[in-house]
């Protein structure tokens, strides 16, 4: 018995030092919500993958007047343009990106996604960075319980100019968007 009431006081000092300490612990690049007022941020279209729609997806977009992939036209069409692979794209939101100067060499890159088409499921993203010191790569996945998503890295990229670009890919409640890839540049100082 003073076995098991030992384990269970372990636990629950363990939960307690958890919850007390997981603002220490939280990431670095959540310690800004935003860029810094003087960086420039570049904003693109997400596209939505049609192909990808689900009928609970489509029943949310008739439900909430979100005329994505046709659902809301008579004839049941889908606009836009037919690739190869046979997959429509149209507008479901909004990625964004910049990069600005924070001294010693290194950089503040942010970025974010917006859905415009219903609540984000999960997120798949990669930040490519590169600057005098080299290239390098961060991805970033997880699921989101709103319509939008950002985080920020840090690096050290060296003095001179450098660049940032956001990849990846989007899971909202319709279906799947693309990010369409916007990417910043500036001059990082020592």
């Amino acid at each position: 018995m003073k076995k098991l009431a030992r384990r269970a006081l372990a636990g629950l000092g363990v939960a307690l030092a958890a919850l007390l300490f997981a603002p220490a612990f939280a990431s670095a690049a959540h310690a800004e919500d935003e860029p810094p007022t003087d960086a420039v941020v570049v904003t693109v279209p997400m596209t939505f993958d049609c192909s990808t729609l689900t009928p609970s997806g489509r029943a949310y977009a008739i439900a909430n007047n979100l005329d994505v992939c046709g659902v809301l036209s008579q004839d049941e069409t889908e606009p836009g343009t037919i690739t190869p692979y046979n997959t429509v794209y149209g507008d479901c939101g909004s990625a964004s990106v910049s990069i600005s100067s924070y001294g010693s060499g290194k950089a503040y890159i942010w970025w974010e996604i917006e859905s415009s088409t219903g609540p984000i499921i999960t997120y798949n993203t990669t930040l490519y960075y590169n600057g005098s010191n080299g290239s390098n790569s961060r991805g970033y996945s997880g699921w989101w319980p709103g319509n939008s998503a950002d985080d920020a890295a840090i690096p050290y990229l060296g003095a001179g100019w450098a660049n940032a670009q956001l990849a990846g890919n989007v899971e909202t409640l319709l279906a799947s968007c693309v990010i369409g890839n916007p990417s910043s540049s500036a001059y990082i100082y020592s």
